[in-house]
């Protein structure tokens, strides 16, 4: 479809203010999407045996995506934005993924199936004379933000959508998965890293560096000094994945057991920035069949993950 044979033939000179209707959008790898807009909501289910999230051809970025498209159907279908408001009408839509915003706004993104999504809502815009603006806005704000939605019965201002007309079907050709993905791969064996439990990781898994002594040589002592470390980190389990992950990233680009503890900040940028890349079919280079394995998760993820070597570092001295 040629956007441009859509597109009116002036267009303000200065941006107006966005129009807040209340269009709220979320979505959830394991269920599907929500969509909220003023009193009218909607839900729709992922079909059966569909997969969404890191490793596979659909990601979270893909569902956001999903969730503006369905969300800008809807409001079109109900009337609720309409070709009479004209061009100049800017609608604002929220939502707490950063992701989304930043690509919906941009008008791009670096996955070729988030595209692909982004071609139908800005040809939806342009075909109807509108255009939509997405504002973050954070999970963990004031309540008052959020949009509130209780259940029907007994509500008369409420009114529920229909969804079957927008039901999300497996697609019929989906994209194979760019790379290895890093949970199929196993830690190369060390003596550094013996077999325990995930929340014993922490405390077991060490480094050939031996820092210096933080308290006397005494066995009570030591022992004293032990029980604190283990006091002070009682959530150990929850930094498993995160230890787990960074010595899977050192083992893929071959870094010495020595320059894990302590990591230079050049380790743990490179480990950051592998983290989170999620790499474009398109890129002759990260696509290749044998190419590096990716397993990308979120910022918010990735922040865990560091968190969880700063721990190791500071539980092994």
């Amino acid at each position: 479809m040629d956007l441009l044979t859509l597109l009116p033939n002036a267009i303000p000179l200065c941006s107006p203010h966005p129009v807040d209707i209340g269009w709220w959008g979320d979505t959830s790898t394991s269920f599907g999407v929500g969509v909220i807009i003023g009193h009218f909501w909607a839900v729709w289910h992922w079909a059966p045996g569909f997969r969404v999230g890191p490793g596979r051809a659909f990601n979270i970025e893909w569902a956001e995506a999903i969730a503006v498209e369905l969300g800008l159907r809807m409001a079109l279908h109900l009337g609720l934005i309409a070709a009479e408001c004209s061009h100049d009408r800017l609608f604002l839509v929220h939502s707490d993924n950063a992701g989304i915003v930043a690509v919906t706004n941009k008008g791009r993104s670096h996955s070729a199936a988030t595209n692909s999504i982004l071609k139908h809502i800005f040809a939806l815009q342009a075909s109807n004379s509108i255009r939509i603006h997405m504002d973050w806005f954070s999970p963990h704000g004031s309540a008052s933000l959020l949009p509130f939605a209780r259940s029907p019965h007994g509500q008369v201002d409420i009114i529920v959508a229909s969804a079957l007309s927008f039901t999300i079907i497996n697609p019929q050709f989906p994209q194979p998965s760019l790379s290895p993905s890093s949970k199929n791969l196993s830690l190369n064996a060390s003596p550094f890293r013996p077999a325990c439990h995930a929340n014993e990781r922490l405390f077991l898994w060490w480094g050939p560096n031996v820092p210096p002594p933080s308290t006397i040589s005494h066995p009570i002592i030591e022992h004293l000094a032990s029980l604190a470390n283990r006091a002070s980190l009682r959530d150990a389990a929850s930094y498993s994945t995160g230890i787990r992950k960074f010595h899977l990233f050192c083992d893929i680009f071959s870094i010495p057991e020595s320059h894990r503890l302590p990591a230079s900040f050049e380790l743990l940028h490179s480990f950051a920035l592998w983290a989170v890349s999620d790499p474009s079919p398109e890129d002759p280079i990260l696509s290749a069949p044998t190419a590096t394995p990716f397993e990308p998760v979120s910022i918010n993820v990735a922040h865990k993950y560091l968190s969880a070597v700063r721990a190791w570092h500071i539980t092994q001295g």
